[in-house]
């Protein structure tokens, strides 16, 4: 959190997206380790002794959100549990449905308890992030991204109806996570994209939902790309209520980020982190000194990795590569 204080600090901060990777560390299945709240804080304790980062995090469980509202889950060996079928197929159908009840609801239990226990065994040493899903890109994980879309697109008379719930929801749902301990909410979805949204749509749709939901939270937000890139609209993202740091996508112009985005604001970069299994160390290790030889004069930038998770059989090598890269522009030897 120095960083996002505006604190100098002696080292770079280091703040991958290690979530799944707990059960591979821990031996857990997904069927425990998405279901039982001490599994999973024991996994985000194994990740902090085994990879000292400077965040821990939450379940990143979007699919989890769409269960609490009634998806159907499929679980997989190695990856986290993704929607099998949706609740509904309509945005008529979604403002039909009873909200989760966020003190009650099973599957938003799981998240709210996995983050106090996570806390509770390391909060001592490193603050704890929470994960959750946008107001704008909620609706797609109760009635599928196409018919999301599609309503975002054609239904403009339904955007009313569907963002008093779903800003309602989220203000409630981030509000209790950073009572139950978070330090500090990351908020994605791939609708604050340029791969899904157009300059206009975010400009008329997208950023007063935000500026209405932001502006309610009690804590510190941070925009997460959600694998693609949100660069084209930085500079209408960084002056939203409560946004203390941005994501940058793998790939993206980090000096064009920052001049974007200006000096008094967090960004975080790095490769994709679900591509990280396909690189040997040294390639690892390469590509972020270079990215820390790019950002050698930011104090802003927070080095991480982009997109949702680092794979289940990423060998730990490639974790330790970019620990290394750090260890070695602070030692002056990159």
């Amino acid at each position: 959190m120095a960083v996002l204080n505006g604190e100098k600090t002696d080292r770079r901060a280091f703040v991958p997206i290690l979530n799944l990777y707990g059960a591979r560390l821990i031996g857990a299945t997904m069927e425990r380790y998405y279901r039982d709240p001490a599994l999973y804080a024991s996994g985000q304790a194994a990740i902090l002794e085994s990879f000292r980062p400077d965040i821990l995090l939450s379940p990143l469980f979007y699919a989890g959100e769409g269960e609490a509202f009634g998806a159907n889950l499929k679980f997989f060996p190695d990856q986290p549990p993704n929607i099998r079928k949706y609740p509904v197929s309509s945005a008529d159908e979604f403002l039909e449905l009873e909200f989760p009840d966020i003190d009650s609801q099973p599957t938003l239990q799981y998240i709210r308890e996995s983050l106090r226990l996570t806390v509770e065994r390391c909060n001592s040493d490193i603050p704890v992030a929470s994960i959750l899903l946008n107001p704008i890109d909620l609706p797609s994980m109760v009635l599928g991204m196409d018919a999301w879309l599609d309503a975002l697109l054609f239904k403009s008379d339904l955007h009313a109806s569907v963002f008093n719930r779903t800003i309602d929801h989220f203000v409630a749902y981030g509000n209790a996570l950073l009572a139950d301990g978070a330090s500090l909410l990351v908020s994605s979805g791939g609708f604050l994209s340029s791969t899904v949204v157009t300059r206009d749509l975010v400009e008329k749709v997208v950023m007063p939902v935000l500026k209405k939901a932001f502006a309610q939270i009690d804590g510190p937000i941070v925009i997460h790309n959600g694998g693609s890139s949100i660069l084209p609209f930085m500079d209408l993202y960084k002056d939203l209520p409560n946004v203390v740091a941005l994501y940058a996508n793998a790939g993206d112009d980090l000096a064009k980020a920052r001049r974007m985005i200006g000096d008094d604001i967090g960004l975080v970069g790095g490769m994709d982190g679900p591509s990280l299994d396909r690189f040997t160390p040294d390639e690892i290790y390469r590509r972020y000194a270079a990215i820390l030889g790019d950002r050698r004069e930011d104090p802003g930038f927070m080095l991480g990795t982009t997109g949702p998770d680092i794979p289940f059989d990423t060998p730990p090598e490639n974790i330790l590569a970019m620990i290394r890269a750090i260890d070695g522009v602070k030692s002056g030897n990159v």
